[in-house]
């Protein structure tokens, strides 16, 4: 019948770019004119920037939406170690990724708790990661760059705004509900009794007509496969986020008492688990690196203590 309409594409998930290809692909540009900006190599600018616009995208679906303290102390280890590892891999200082990284994540995670619109959010967190970075001795532009992927493929990119910078119609909970943000439109439902007439037209089921469809999906294909190849060296790299921060029940040696902390690092028997040389120094050195501040929390080395009790108690104390 001359229909122009080759294909149906229900999920829309085949003629438009995947959230996660899109993502990788701006995290791509924005580290490859960094890097030219720099005089580094773009293709290696490029590349980390697409590695690690997807790690950002990848905790954001991780931890979705501001939750508990510990919940987003959680997520900002994650964001700092991942910005400190793209950090080392790309010649820079690990330390300075990681607090500017970590400080872009908890300025997120107060602006979206905050019910901040999406542009004052993705200011803030691009504000905070210039800032951080600069006044630790790093390069302003990358912390700024960093902060502002952190604050849109992570938090804008998993909360419940509309496109026009206001609330949507839904909010997602932490729970994982989806929370009506206004009154919903009442929905009236008729029905009316249709004469079914078997000479009118029917719409045949869509085929594909002509081969593109078919090179589409193969070369979507070649593009997963590719990615899925970089995560598996990438973990074999890293030894994955496990080998780095841990959050759960641990002990004081300093104080003798059981606590609850964000343990950063991994033990000789797990380094092993890293196979990037490099990697594993960083990481030994973050275990045994204690943080210059004088009190119970940073008391013992690769350890942040949140909670702590005696060892005869049942409850626990946030502070000492």
């Amino acid at each position: 019948m001359n229909n122009p309409l080759k294909y149906a594409d229900p999920s829309g998930n085949v003629f438009v770019l995947d959230d996660f290809i899109a993502i990788t692909a701006m995290g791509a540009m924005m580290d490859a004119m960094n890097a030219a900006m720099s005089d580094k190599p773009i293709w290696k600018g490029a590349l980390l920037g697409a590695a690690s616009a997807a790690a950002t995208y990848g905790i954001g679906q991780l931890f979705g939406v501001a939750g508990s303290f510990g919940h987003e102390l959680l997520r900002a280890g994650a964001h700092g170690l991942s910005s400190g590892v793209f950090n080392a891999l790309n010649g820079d200082n690990f330390w300075n990724g990681l607090i500017s990284g970590a400080a872009s994540s908890g300025m997120g995670s107060f602006a979206q708790s905050s019910n901040w619109n999406p542009y004052l959010l993705m200011a803030s967190t691009t504000a905070a990661g210039g800032a951080i970075a600069w006044a630790t001795g790093g390069d302003f532009l990358q912390g700024a760059l960093n902060g502002l992927q952190i604050g849109a493929f992570n938090f804008v990119e998993h909360d419940g705004y509309d496109g026009n910078g206001g609330p949507g119609y839904v909010k997602r909970l932490p729970d994982g509900t989806l929370e009506a943000q206004e009154p919903l439109k009442e929905v009236v439902c008729k029905g009316i009794k249709i004469r079914f007439i078997s000479n009118v037209p029917h719409e045949k089921p869509l085929e594909s007509v002509y081969p593109e469809f078919g090179i589409f999906l193969f070369g979507r294909s070649v593009i997963e496969g590719a990615f899925q190849g970089f995560w598996t060296v990438l973990k074999y790299e890293t030894g994955g986020w496990k080998q780095w921060v841990r959050l759960g029940n641990s002990y004081s040696k300093s104080g003798d008492f059981q606590t609850k902390s964000l343990r950063r690092g991994a033990s000789p028997y797990y380094t092993k688990k890293i196979g990037n040389p490099t990697l594993r120094n960083i990481n030994q050195n973050l275990r045994n690196t204690k943080f210059p501040y004088d009190n119970w929390r940073t008391a013992d080395p690769g350890h942040i203590h949140y909670k702590w009790r005696l060892n005869d108690e049942d409850s626990w104390h946030w502070f000492r």
